[in-house]
C-alpha cells in the first residue's frame, strides 16, 4: 500500500511538470504570466510554466503584409487630391522590450484585428506625408515619399510592439488627370531634348566636318606651292642649263674659223 501512495505521488509529480513543459518555436513568443510574477517570454526555446496556476498566451512573430488605401482622396501640398495605395509587411517585434509593450497592448486580438489597428495607423501617417510633399516629388521619388511615410510611423508602431519591415507606394491616382498630363509633358520634354541632341550632334559633325576640308585644303594648297616653287626653280636651272651650251657653241664657232685654226 505505501508503494502504491508513494508511485501515485511520483506519477502526479511527473504529469504535473510535464503539463508544465513548454517548448515555443522561433517565429512564435510564449508569454507567461500569473503567480505575481513578472511576465517571461519564450521564443525558440523550451521553459516550464505551473499548471492551474500560470497562463500562456502567443503572439505570432511572422511578417504580415498589410494593404494600405486612403480612404478618400487627400490634398498634397499644392491642394491637388490624390488617392495613394500602399503595401507594408509588418511584424511584432522580437526585442523583450517591445514584446512587452505588444503584450499589453495586442494579447487576446485576433490577426484581423491586428490588421485593421494597423491599417488606420498606417493611413493616418501616410496622410500626413502626402499633405506636406508636391505631386512631382510624388511621382518622381515614389521610394523618397515611401521613406518618409516610413519613418513617419515608427514612433507609433514602436508603442505596440511592431516594427515596420518595409513599406511601398503601389500608385497614385488624382481625378483631374494631373499625373497623366504630367506623363505626357515628360514624354515631350524627353523628346524635345532627344531632337536638340540630335541637332547638336549634326552641328558638330557638319564643324567637325569643315574643320577637316580647311585642313585638307590648307595642305594641298601647301603642296602645290612647294610643286609650283619647284618648278619654277627647275625652269630656271634648265634655262641656265641651256644659255651655258649655247655659249659653249659659240666659243667652240669661232675658234674653228679664226686664222690660226686655219693654218
Amino acid at each position: 500500500m505505501p508503494y502504491l501512495i508513494i508511485g501515485a505521488v511520483v506519477l502526479l509529480v511527473v504529469i504535473f511538470f510535464a503539463g508544465g513543459y513548454l517548448k515555443a518555436p522561433p517565429d512564435t513568443a510564449y508569454i507567461i504570466s500569473g503567480l505575481g510574477k513578472k511576465r517571461r517570454i519564450l521564443i525558440g526555446k523550451a521553459g516550464w510554466r505551473c499548471p492551474f496556476f500560470e497562463r500562456v498566451d502567443r503572439l505570432s512573430l511572422r511578417v504580415m503584409q498589410v494593404d494600405v488605401k486612403t480612404s478618400e482622396a487627400v490634398p498634397t501640398n499644392e491642394f491637388i487630391n490624390v488617392t495613394v495605395d500602399g503595401v507594408a509587411n509588418i511584424k511584432i517585434s522580437s526585442d523583450p522590450q517591445a514584446l512587452s509593450l505588444a503584450a499589453e497592448a495586442l494579447l487576446g486580438m485576433r490577426q484581423q484585428d491586428l490588421v485593421n489597428l494597423v491599417t488606420q495607423v498606417l493611413e493616418g501617417n501616410m496622410r500626413e506625408i502626402v499633405g506636406s510633399v508636391g505631386l512631382k516629388e510624388m511621382v518622381q521619388d515614389r521610394q523618397g515619399v515611401a521613406k518618409k511615410i516610413t519613418e513617419n510611423v515608427v514612433p507609433d508602431m514602436k508603442k505596440l510592439g511592431i516594427e515596420v519591415v518595409n513599406f511601398n507606394i503601389q500608385n497614385f491616382k488624382d481625378a483631374a488627370g494631373t499625373i497623366e498630363n504630367m506623363g505626357i509633358d515628360n514624354v515631350e520634354q524627353i523628346r524635345k531634348n532627344a531632337q536638340i541632341a540630335k541637332a547638336n550632334a549634326q552641328r558638330d559633325i557638319a564643324i567637325a566636318t569643315a574643320k577637316a576640308q580647311e585642313e585638307a585644303n590648307a595642305v594641298r594648297v601647301e603642296s602645290e606651292k612647294k610643286i609650283a616653287e619647284q618648278n619654277a626653280e627647275l625652269s630656271v636651272q634648265q634655262a641656265d642649263m641651256g644659255q651655258s651650251r649655247h655659249e659653249e657653241g659659240g666659243s667652240r664657232r669661232r675658234l674653228l674659223h679664226s686664222p690660226g685654226s686655219a693654218a
